[in-house]
């Protein structure tokens, strides 16, 4: 058994899909990394990162802050 305070939730792809919701576009390779194409409020926002898993909590923590920081362009 593990202490709640030391239990660590790892969402799968299809929950972290789920979470970014219809903003969600694609997830493709790109060279040696992986980019998440999301569209927020009509523009087009692109998140890069070296791992599909990190791609997508970049996406969701845009989602949730609205800040442009690493990895994130907008198009």
């Amino acid at each position: 058994s593990v202490e709640q305070e030391a239990a660590l939730w790892l969402p799968g792809e299809a929950q972290l899909r789920e979470l970014l919701g219809g903003a969600f576009v694609l997830l493709a390779r790109d060279g040696g990394g992986y980019q998440i194409e999301l569209h927020v409020d009509g523009r087009r926002i692109v998140v890069a990162a070296d791992e599909p898993e990190e791609a997508y909590g970049r996406a969701l923590l845009y989602l949730a802050t609205g800040e442009v920081g690493e990895g994130v362009l907008s198009g």
